[in-house]
């Protein structure tokens, strides 16, 4: 049209690619021209450093992964300032070389075995719904038990064929918990294995059937169980038996005690002096132990316990104030312990076990009877050979509790003890070391008090002897003076001159 341009002119069409060696054309007016080849403006070419300081490692074979959170400090190069504040651990270890070869003989991974990766991917191909019987939160509970104690059928054959007594007493209730209910359970695991068996359970519902099949299961767990907890129990009752014996054996044989009881027989008699029913005695009865430092002394700084203790060390101890000082009276701790035993109780934890011990017999009996004989050894001699020693330890242990009880009985006589009502072989060991247990354990607060005292006055009497020992070294040491007219005299007067006739020759050379 008039007075309009032209139509806008066609695009610009590229032209050939010039040929090797030779620059191309240039850009059109207004255009940038393409970014310079690196090294070009003069400039040279910036190296570049690598980010991680530990070299790359890779293994001729698969390892097996160690689980740690990474550390890594960023690599800077020489003459830049670090990344992080302070001095690090890991900037200061030096690098060790190790022999990889013997790390992946160690910790490389096993090769897996080919016919288990077909069998695997076979039954995944083949994978089909399972049927589950059991209730669910029982099913869950197995699978956790298996999965976390990484237990199968074969292990299970090791611990019930092979006596296996490695096992944790808690994990080998949980498996005879786990049995399948006879009443529920089993009948339909067996109507299933009967009528469907070509579907198959699922995985702990299994288990469960495998177990049943299993040649007396249940048999050879109680014994293997009583097995692994028999030594246990029988150490529990002898620790509480052993302890009573030894208090009684110190409350009769020690030294220091009668000692100290002498002492507080004597200040008794002396307190009690003319009085026609407490005065004059041979001895007294027990209950009046822990009310002795209840006396206090007139101005109530201190008290007949007191008194004993000081008395008893500066007496009899002839290592007070130093760790060979030794308690006349027997450690508080262990008398408390004695004031939990029962002897009855004791002596029926023996028949339960004695009771337990039959039922393992009788068990074994019928394992050796029942149990095909694939499936008897080793099972039957060691069990055999646990009985025999098991049922001679339990009558040890009867007699034990027995002796025990007659060891108490006589240190109550010892001590003329008269209980409050019934006949002395009733008492129970809390009546009668309970009054010990509150005195010996006021008798120690005071005498470890005192041992610590004395301790200090030796130390102070000791520093107080080295000093004497220092001062009377140096009041032995006689200062003298030099005679005139001997060597020394001479010798320190021509020092003297020499100095003097020396000074005059630098004062001319300075100026």
């Amino acid at each position: 049209m008039p007075g309009m341009g032209g139509p806008p002119p066609p695009p610009m069409m590229p032209g050939p690619p010039p040929p090797p060696g030779m620059p191309g054309p240039p850009p059109p007016p207004g255009m940038p021209g393409p970014p310079p080849p690196p090294g070009q403006f003069g400039l040279p070419a910036v190296a570049v450093w690598p980010a991680q300081r530990k070299p790359a490692i890779q293994p001729k074979t698969s390892m097996k992964p160690l689980y740690w959170a990474r550390i890594q400090i960023p690599n800077v190069a020489p003459g830049y300032p670090s990344a992080h504040q302070g001095p690090l651990l890991w900037d200061q270890l030096d690098d060790v070389e190790v022999e990889g070869h013997v790390l992946e003989d160690l910790f490389g991974k096993a090769a897996p075995k080919p016919k288990e990766k077909t069998e695997e991917k076979e039954k995944k191909s083949d994978k089909v719904g399972v049927v589950k019987l059991i209730d669910g939160k029982k099913s869950q509970n197995i699978g956790i038990f298996l999965k976390s104690n990484k237990l199968d059928l074969d292990g299970v054959k090791t611990i019930v064929y092979d006596c296996d007594c490695s096992w944790e007493i808690e994990a080998l209730v949980q498996l005879q918990g786990f049995q399948a209910s006879p009443e529920e359970e089993l009948p339909q695991l067996k109507l299933h294995m009967s009528t469907t068996a070509e579907i198959p359970l699922d995985k702990p519902d299994q288990f469960l059937w495998d177990l049943h099949l299993l040649s007396n299961f249940d048999a050879r767990l109680i014994c293997i169980m009583f097995q692994s907890t028999f030594s246990m129990m029988c150490e529990e009752v002898e620790i509480r038996l052993n302890n009573i014996k030894s208090c009684c054996n110190f409350l009769c044989t020690g030294l220091g005690l009668k000692k100290m009881l002498g002492v507080l027989l004597a200040c008794g008699n002396y307190m009690n002096g003319g009085n026609k029913q407490r005065g004059q005695a041979d001895g007294f009865a027990i209950d009046i132990l822990p009310k002795v430092k209840d006396v206090k002394t007139k101005d109530n700084s201190d008290n007949l316990l007191g008194f004993i203790v000081r008395f008893c060390i500066k007496n009899y101890d002839d290592h007070r104030g130093t760790p060979e000082a030794a308690l006349p009276v027997p450690e508080p701790g262990d008398l408390e312990k004695c004031q939990n035993v029962d002897f009855e109780a004791e002596r029926g934890e023996c028949k339960r076990l004695q009771k337990e011990l039959d039922l393992v017999k009788r068990n074994v009996d019928k394992i050796f009877k029942e149990s095909p004989d694939e499936l008897k050894e080793p099972f039957n001699s060691r069990m055999g050979e646990f009985v025999e020693k098991a049922d001679a330890a339990v009558n040890e242990l009867t007699n034990h509790v027995e002796e025990c009880a007659k060891k108490f009985v006589e240190c109550m006589r010892f001590y003329k003890f008269t209980p409050k009502k019934g006949k002395l072989e009733d008492v129970k060991p809390a009546d009668f070391f309970c009054v010990w247990h509150l005195f010996c354990e006021d008798y120690k607060n005071m005498w470890k008090k005192e041992q610590v005292r004395i301790q200090a006055e030796l130390v102070k009497e000791e520093r107080k002897k080295q000093k004497l020992k220092k001062d009377s070294l140096k009041a032995d040491v006689e200062v003298k003076r030099t005679s005139v007219g001997g060597i020394k005299d001479k010798i320190l007067r021509r020092k003297s001159r020499a100095s003097v006739s020396v000074a005059p020759a630098e004062d001319l050379l300075n100026v």
